[in-house]
């Protein structure tokens, strides 16, 4: 059951300021000047706490991912040939039955060259190929995938042209990837083209690693190799029914960042995966790192969410991401109030409150005006008690706690014992014998005061 109330600052502090406490009345040391807080006290979080909603990756679409700007037109394939890669008399590593995969090494001595890969798929199956190197920013390789027949190139299928940028935090460029599905109802021959767009070099070699996979291997989000192709995710959901079928798949989810959210947060539920984010200037992948919270602070605009596999153990698996949404500004706080005495409401004559006796446990949920919670900000909680007015030490005690991911802050306090100086009847046989006393929670600008009573021990009539 919630409990919502209203509190403004200037009629709780004459509460306390009026509120009779034996023949004097509750006065405190520090009065800090606030405006009127929403504050919500329930039994349990757990309804209240914003899950992010679950979408499933085949409901999503391709729509956001970075644009070509021209696809890379080659007329006359010549250069190093890489030979030619089927699914059939291939010994390679896999974690699936039905996939292969292979790498290759090469180098190409001038600009405008090229290494080519014959790939033949059956229906179904899909084409996923990773290009690394040679990692210098003089020198931009990119993947290029025809169709091919007789000898010759036929059709322009796809391709990766990402820039060379050499990522300070990672010391690389995002490799350029491509995947595709033979989508007919024939086998195809293809040609895969390492194309040097700019610079080349005779002795840095680059290794392309590449894998074919059958149809029921490769999750709905596929072709989602690269930026290009990445699928268009909402802040604030789960994606799920995801895996990353062979060792060199890479999964790219696109995220337009409103003016509304400045913090994000990935959750990766397969520890044997990374997600990493990105932004793009022209065609080249900026890394954007995490604070020491693991949260990001993006500015407005598109980013990218990549997921991949760095153990070389792999091991094809699902995984779920989420993406969460981070308040910035304290502007509400829910509280669950629990002690010894549990999280019931105590009805005196002085008002229906929370009551403990020695062990005070609240729990607080701290969120911004829109309802996002305020992940790892400090909240203060103070207990006040006139009955110990003339003892300063034992008066007033505060404790600070940090938010944690969800935005929660959990409190453990242990008081003096009350001295009973207010007594009721209750039930007509029974006194109660308890204190009245004050307790604070201090988050950033938002500051909430609540009366508490501190039970001291009863009596039967």
């Amino acid at each position: 059951m919630k409990k919502r109330v209203f509190i403004a600052f200037t009629a709780i502090m004459g509460l306390f300021l009026t509120m009779p406490f034996g023949s004097t009345s509750i006065v405190h040391a520090e009065e800090v000047t606030r405006t009127g807080l929403e504050v919500e006290f329930v039994d349990s979080l757990d309804e209240i706490m914003q899950d992010s909603s679950e979408v499933s990756v085949e409901e999503l679409s391709h729509t956001g991912g970075m644009e070509q700007e021209d696809f890379l037109k080659i007329d006359i394939l010549e250069g190093n040939s890489l030979g030619e890669f089927r699914t059939n008399g291939i010994s390679a590593y896999s974690s699936n039955a039905n996939s292969v995969t292979q790498e290759f090494t090469g180098v190409i001595e001038q600009e405008g060259g090229m290494s080519y890969l014959l790939i033949t798929l059956a229906p179904g199956e899909i084409l996923q190929a990773t290009l690394a190197g040679p990692n210098s920013a003089n020198i931009n390789y990119d993947l290029v995938l025809y169709t091919y027949a007789d000898g010759n190139l036929q059709t322009y299928v796809t391709e990766s042209s990402l820039t060379t940028y050499i990522n300070s935090a990672t010391n690389k460029s995002v490799e350029d990837a491509i995947s595709y599905i033979n989508t007919g109802s024939a086998s195809q021959d293809y040609v895969l083209i390492v194309y040097a767009t700019q610079g080349c070099s005779s002795t840095n070699v680059f290794n392309l690693t590449v894998s074919l996979d059958s149809y029921e291997n490769f999750d709905a989000g596929e072709p989602n190799d690269n930026p290009f192709t990445a699928v268009e995710v909402s802040a604030g959901v789960t994606i799920s029914n995801c895996n990353l079928n062979v060792s060199n798949d890479q999964d790219w989810y696109v995220c337009q960042i409103p003016s509304s959210v400045s913090k994000v947060g990935l959750t990766l539920s397969n520890s044997n995966y990374t997600a990493e984010v990105y932004h793009a200037s022209g065609k080249s992948m900026i890394y954007d790192a995490a604070d020491s919270n693991g949260i990001y602070n993006l500015n407005p605009g598109y980013y990218y969410f990549r997921v991949y596999s760095k153990n070389e153990n792999f091991v094809s698996s699902a995984y779920s991401l989420e993406i969460k949404i981070y308040g910035t500004t304290p502007a509400k706080m829910t509280v669950v109030f629990d002690g010894d005495m549990g999280t019931t409401i105590a009805n005196y004559p002085e008002g229906a409150y929370h009551r403990f006796q020695s062990e005070m446990k609240p729990t607080v949920l701290v969120t911004d005006a829109a309802g996002y919670p305020v992940a790892y900000e400090d909240v203060k909680l103070t207990w006040y008690s006139e009955a110990w007015k003339d003892t300063p030490e034992f008066a007033e005690m505060s404790v600070t706690e940090s938010t944690d991911a969800d935005g929660i802050a959990s409190f453990y306090m242990l008081p003096p014992q009350a001295k009973g100086f207010n007594s009721c009847v209750v039930a007509g046989t029974v006194r109660h014998y308890y204190d009245i006393d004050g307790i604070s929670f201090l988050c950033g600008s938002v500051y909430m005061k609540q009366i508490i009573y501190h039970f001291s021990h009863s009596i039967l009539l």
